[in-house]
């Protein structure tokens, strides 16, 4: 039985890619429970599928075709932007872009430390992650499913639009090209684990989690709790276009500096008739030190 050995070795990779997925940290939710589930099911149709074959059994592929289905639609669903490609594409894709935005206590970490600042133990806890993620992300799907006898589906029908990538004008705050290069840079790598310190510079200068890569944020009141939300379409500004007052304004910048550098700063009291360049202001230090990690607060009346 010619076909038995590489039956055996898809059985081995998928049984390696279960264990994988099953080892991931409990808090590390860079894959969702939803895309967990039907990643673990698939796998596990993969390895009883290659066990039959083994055995000389032919066993129906229909269930293991659906099961790749919905996978591919789970992922579109929460990725609508990687819609395209074959199934191993899609997850690898899927993988990077959740890791990017995730809330891991790594992440969460490195947006307020350095990356040599940060814990030994955690850092060693997002290497042992970022291990099993690429051994997941670089799983051969397709070869597994084509290895066992069933159709190859690389594209899955779905209503969502993908949003285009913007233009050349990107503001500071725009992660979408970031998140570009960082996508290259694992997809080359042979080693995720050595690229935790480029995920701690991504968490760092733009956050970490679902407020990744915002600048400003409004604070409002529900009923009896604060609720903090991003403010839409936060315009950039460049605060050399202020003219007059410069005394004044070198004196905010000093003071925003301190404050950044975790010294002793002031409050500040901005007056001034309608129009004078009050919000321009705040926007233009914003706009000029967000990557050093200022971000706005609005608070109601």
């Amino acid at each position: 039985m010619a076909g038995v050995p590489a039956v055996a070795s898809i059985q081995n990779q998928a049984d390696s890619a279960r264990n994988n997925l099953a080892n991931l940290s409990s808090f590390c939710e860079v894959i969702s429970p939803s895309v967990r589930s039907a990643l673990s099911k698939f796998l596990e149709s993969v390895w009883q599928h290659a066990a039959h074959l083994a055995s000389g059994d032919h066993p129906a592929v229909a269930v293991l075709e659906r099961l790749q289905h919905d996978l591919l639609l789970q992922i579109t669903l929460e990725q609508p932007s990687i819609a395209d490609g074959d199934d191993g594409e899609s997850l690898q894709e899927y993988i990077l872009r959740r890791l990017f935005t995730c809330e891991h206590p790594f992440m969460v970490a490195a947006a307020g430390s350095r990356f040599g600042d940060l814990p030994a133990a955690m850092v060693r806890s997002m290497e042992r992650d970022l291990r099993h993620l690429q051994a997941l992300a670089e799983s051969d799907l397709t070869g597994w499913l084509e290895g066992v006898g069933a159709a190859v589906s690389c594209t899955v029908e779905d209503d969502t639009v993908a949003f285009a990538d913007g233009g050349d004008d990107r503001m500071p705050w725009d992660v979408a090209t970031v998140h570009r290069e960082l996508i290259r840079a694992f997809s080359r790598s042979d080693q995720w684990s050595s690229l935790a310190s480029r995920l701690a510079d991504l968490a760092l200068e733009h956050g970490a989690g679902r407020f990744q890569g915002n600048p400003a944020f409004r604070v409002k009141e529900s009923g009896s709790t604060l609720v903090l939300s991003p403010i839409a379409d936060f315009a950039a500004f460049d605060s050399t276009w202020l003219e007059g007052n410069s005394s004044r304004i070198e004196v905010i910048e000093e003071n925003t500096l301190n404050f950044l550098d975790g010294f002793k700063a002031h409050n500040t009291l901005i007056f001034g008739p309608r129009g004078c360049g009050k919000s321009s202001l705040i926007r233009g230090l914003i706009t000029k030190y967000y990557g050093r990690g200022l971000r706005g607060l609005a608070l109601d009346e």
